[in-house]
């Protein structure tokens, strides 16, 4: 059975974290780097890990491929899809976002494909990110579980690889920014790299080793940190060294964060197992989720209540959007997405014995 990881909730929370000061904070340093584009990948990076867990440990247990796949996507729909769904209603009854015209985009997750080709972000651009993830567990699944043991650690080195590429395609032809940052090709890599970690900890435990030896060190963090800050704070250099060379630090820096989230004695991310920390983490879907909807909906539920702090970002903004969104999540976790978590038994595996195990698992992913 796959352990739980609490400090991997702490991950979440820091993620969340960076998206929601980049979006909501007031401070320039804040907007000029945009650190949200971190925690976004950190996301991506955490989800392929703990997805590829998963999905290692059906090919474990063995099922039918129907089953399998039955209660794996099961379980995706009733963690990501009701959130989603409540969002895009409230959007769509408070008429922000263009909700009413586009609830099915977002709703069969191609956000991410309407910003590349109309180059719009507006009050839903972020679930480009869910878009990405979506196509991702299609994908990767059948991939993972299909093809035979020997090809699993190859199939996932070619996934980190054909991100770089697809980037270098992408500049090399005249794509747009948007068409590369947001479509899963280009950030593939992210989940892969999370893949490999848990590849490495289930089926390859020398890889594993060296894994932990190049990675799971302060050094390897902090200057992988600081070189994708360093990236994100000189954005006009060439595209290519920015699309290259950021991605790598990233998947380094989140690499680093991972392998030492697993380690509950180590003290550099001791902080991330806080109660109030894990509870943000468990938290952290509704409030990227409905993050970006706050303001909007504010706006036009009470406009003269919120044109009175209105206009420019300010603390008294960020503190508005920031409470308002917490406290939307919070409720959204005890009235929808914990309730609805009891129904994830629904789809039993072939045998008694394999559903309980499934069930059993206490690991929450994204």
């Amino acid at each position: 059975m796959l352990d739980y990881i609490p400090r991997l909730d702490g991950l979440r929370a820091l993620a969340v974290g960076l998206v929601l000061l980049t979006h909501f904070a007031p401070i320039a340093i804040v907007q000029r780097l945009a650190p949200g584009t971190i925690g976004v990948r950190l996301f991506f990076v955490l989800s392929g890990y703990l997805i590829t867990r998963i999905i290692l440990d059906y090919r474990r247990l063995q099922p039918t491929m129907q089953r399998a796949a039955a209660q794996f996507y099961w379980r995706r729909f009733l963690r990501l899809a009701p959130p989603l769904v409540f969002a895009i209603c409230a959007a769509a009854y408070f008429g922000v976002a263009n909700m009413q015209n586009d609830w099915w985009i977002h709703a069969l997750y191609l956000t991410n494909f309407r910003i590349a080709l109309t180059g719009e972000w507006g009050a839903a651009g972020h679930l480009w990110s869910l878009s990405v993830e979506e196509q991702f567990y299609l994908i990767w699944f059948f991939l993972l579980i299909c093809i035979p043991q020997r090809w699993l650690l190859p199939a996932i080195i070619i996934a980190i690889i054909v991100a770089p590429l697809y980037r270098i395609f992408g500049i090399s032809i005249g794509m747009g920014p948007r068409s590369i940052n947001q479509m899963l090709p280009g950030n593939i890599d992210f989940l892969a790299v999370g893949g490999l970690i848990a590849y490495a900890e289930i089926r390859d435990f020398a890889l594993y080793r060296r894994l932990v030896i190049v990675f799971r060190n302060p050094f390897a963090l902090f200057i992988s940190l600081g070189a994708a800050f360093g990236l994100l704070a000189v954005r006009h250099g060439t595209p290519t060294f920015t699309l290259l060379a950021f991605p790598l630090a990233l998947s380094v820096a989140a690499a680093s964060l991972i392998l030492m989230a697993r380690e509950p004695d180590n003290r550099l991310t001791a902080c991330l197992e806080w109660p109030i920390v894990r509870h943000l983490g468990k938290i952290s879907y509704g409030i990227y989720v409905y993050h970006l909807f706050v303001p909007a909906v504010l706006g036009t539920f009470s406009p003269y209540l919120y044109a009175a702090f209105g206009g420019p970002p300010s603390i008294m903004t960020f503190t508005v959007n920031t409470a308002g969104t917490l406290v939307i999540a919070e409720l959204s976790w005890w009235l929808l997405e914990r309730p609805l978590s009891k129904f994830k038994g629904a789809i039993p595996l072939d045998r008694p014995a394999l559903a309980d195990e499934m069930t059993a698992r206490h690991a929450p992913t994204r």
